[in-house]
């Protein structure tokens, strides 16, 4: 959740299978996406470094068009976009446009 530190994951950052970064409060859809998200998401990619684990980070919550990128450059591996998707007339396009992005980034990331 937004309140939890990343620090709460020392003890098991060896051990973890992947990691769900909530970049909104839970209960409803269409939140407002929470920046401070992306350099949690970069904190945790570099303590799951720091053990040698290659855990992916799934970030669930106001994901968009615009801020996909910046959470792929962070560490991002799995993006949850329902209201970016489902919210467009197009779910197709939408799916696309966003898929796109986040590829891009993620080749920028690996050649960084």
């Amino acid at each position: 959740n937004p309140g939890t530190p990343v620090s709460a994951l020392e003890a098991v950052a060896e051990q973890t299978d992947y990691v769900v970064v909530m970049s909104v409060n839970p209960g409803y859809a269409g939140q407002t996406f929470l920046p401070t998200s992306i350099e949690k998401v970069r904190a945790v990619r570099t303590l799951l470094d720091s053990v040698g684990n290659r855990a992916p980070i799934e970030v669930d919550g106001g994901v968009t068009h615009s801020n996909a990128s910046s959470l792929v450059n962070a560490g991002a591996d799995i993006l949850v976009a329902a209201s970016a998707i489902y919210g467009d007339p197009d779910p197709a396009d939408a799916t696309r446009r966003l898929r796109a992005r986040a590829l891009a980034s993620n080749q920028q990331r690996k050649v960084d």
